[in-house]
């Protein structure tokens, strides 16, 4: 079997693909494949990269049929890759079939080993300590992080499991230099049912912590663009104290939860206004919350359509379209339930769902709502944040400037339509049916509200959207040479932060 695509099948920088299969046949009645192959030239538009070509190639083997499985083996993963997958001896590998290299594969492991043993120059060992740096700072904020209320953080995060992978241990500990504290977070989650799914966790912190937010995810890490040039979206606080969690997965896709959190949260300041491009603006200056006890239980459940794979023990979802998530959630706290210095309950609900429709591209939904009853502190405040980085987001207001708006309720919601290629290409008009760049079209509205609560002096810096925020734009995707994003957005309300904005990203 042998294929390849039409124009409606886009990969990009991917060109001249070609996949294959041959097949053989097993005990008489079977016919299964035994080689497949997957060919491409990879034409990355940057300037002086020339096209190359690629070829993967895997051979199959040891076909078993017919054989019994424990009922549920194949019903929550749709790939799952054993623990000992990679502890088998080298000599394994030598009896099974395998496929000859090629002349090229040969030269080009020649080179490899020679290259690999050669001394490497100092600029060359410069660039890829830097690069290790920027990774760490991007991926690992147990090691090292940066914002305006700790400064710079540097500490070790340490993470082990054991053999079953049904316990997790996670230990973390750290200094800040500017804001001159230790932090620390110790916790475990410990898997004690299979079938249905039941974790059990528990976790001790005393570290700095941020606001939660509707835009950026909660574990985002903005430590790059805050230290390059004081772009931060999150406000931070200090939280001592632990919190137990208890997960249920009663069905595939759906998640159930409860947690108990017991935390001592106090006001912090701005310890640094330091930046690596010295904008003369300082950093935001991070506001005060409500400091005390707090006491509380959360209710959580969450449907995820996602496809999940386990790989050795670490279990991930994969972004596919269509697909949905949905996240209803309840936070109570009370005197009247257990002594502490809070009285309130607030819920939130959020969806999120791709897909393709009617055949024009891909339509994403971002939706989201919450209110709380009762007196609710600063830290527990909804907030529409602007964004992630200092580059435009899909799912974020492009017109928000570096303002966040806060509410006791608050409603949003964010639709984007991506065409691809296909607007250009329906019309059928000589040069314009050819235009190599993607058109999305997207825009949203938000409101929040205090609902007449009282504000503290700290909290005088606080913004809340009575009247409908609302912004519109589109987007003009895969322009060369590195696989930029153009963003133009209008802003439709009358509020005093863009009423145009023009950003620039990418598209990988």
């Amino acid at each position: 079997v042998e294929v390849s695509g039409n124009d409606a099948l886009e990969f990009e920088m991917i060109k001249d693909y070609m996949y294959s299969q041959r097949y053989a046949e097993f005990e008489g009645k079977y016919w299964m494949p035994i080689e497949e192959r997957f060919t491409a030239n990879v034409d990355i538009p940057f300037p002086g990269l020339p096209i190359f070509d690629f070829e993967y190639v895997a051979a199959i083997y040891d076909y078993r049929f017919e054989i019994d499985h424990p009922s549920g083996t194949f019903d929550e993963f749709i790939i799952e890759v054993a623990e000992t997958a990679d502890d088998i001896d080298s000599a394994a590998w030598f009896d099974a079939p395998t496929i000859p290299l090629s002349p090229k594969e040969i030269s080009a492991y020649i080179y490899i080993d020679s290259v690999g043993n050669a001394p490497k120059p100092v600029l060359k060992k410069l660039l890829h300590a830097g690069l290790g740096l920027v990774f760490i700072a991007s991926t690992r904020h147990d090691i090292f992080h940066f914002n305006r209320v700790e400064g710079p953080y540097l500490g070790l995060g340490l993470g082990f499991k054991d053999k079953s992978g049904a316990l997790k241990v996670h230990l973390k500990s750290g200094w800040a230099f500017k804001g001159e504290y230790w932090q620390h977070r110790y916790g475990f989650d410990y898997k004690f049912l299979k079938q249905p799914e039941m974790k059990f966790g528990f976790e001790y912190h005393d570290e700095i912590v941020h606001r939660p937010t509707i835009v950026s995810p909660y574990d985002h890490n903005p430590t790059l663009a805050s230290i390059v040039y004081k772009y931060d979206p999150f406000d931070y606080y200090l939280e001592k104290g632990f919190r137990a969690k208890l997960w249920l997965r009663p069905l595939r896709k759906i998640r159930v939860g409860l947690e108990y959190q017991d935390y001592d949260q106090y006001s912090v300041r701005n310890s640094t206004d330091y930046s690596i491009w010295g904008r003369k603006e300082s950093h935001r200056e991070n506001p005060a919350i409500i400091d005390g006890k707090l006491r509380s239980v959360t209710g959580k459940i969450v449907w995820d359509s996602r496809p999940r794979i386990k790989n050795k023990g670490d279990e991930l979802t994969i972004n596919s379209v269509p697909g949905t998530i949905i996240t209803a959630a309840m936070e109570y706290t009370s005197p009247d339930f257990i002594d502490n210095d809070f009285d309130f309950r607030r819920y939130y609900l959020s969806i999120e769902r791709h897909q393709r429709t009617l055949g024009l591209g891909i339509t994403s939904l971002w939706l989201f709502g919450g209110m709380a009853n009762g007196t609710l502190p600063p830290q527990r405040y909804f907030t529409i944040d602007y964004g992630t980085e200092g580059l435009p987001s899909d799912q974020g207001f492009k017109t928000l400037d570096e303002s966040n708006f806060h509410g006791k309720r608050a409603a949003s919601i964010y639709i984007e339509h991506d065409f691809g290629k296909l607007v250009f290409r329906k019309t059928g008009l000589p040069l314009i049916k050819d235009i190599p760049f993607s058109l999305s079209l997207y825009g949203g509205i938000f409101w929040t509200d205090l609902e007449n609560q009282t504000l503290s002096p700290d909290n005088s810096y606080i913004r809340i959207a009575e009247k409908p925020y609302r912004e519109l734009g589109f987007k003009i995707g895969r322009i060369p040479p590195i696989n930029l994003e153009l963003f133009f957005t209008w802003q439709l309300s009358d509020y005093n932060t863009e009423k145009f904005s023009f950003g620039i990203g990418f598209g990988f």
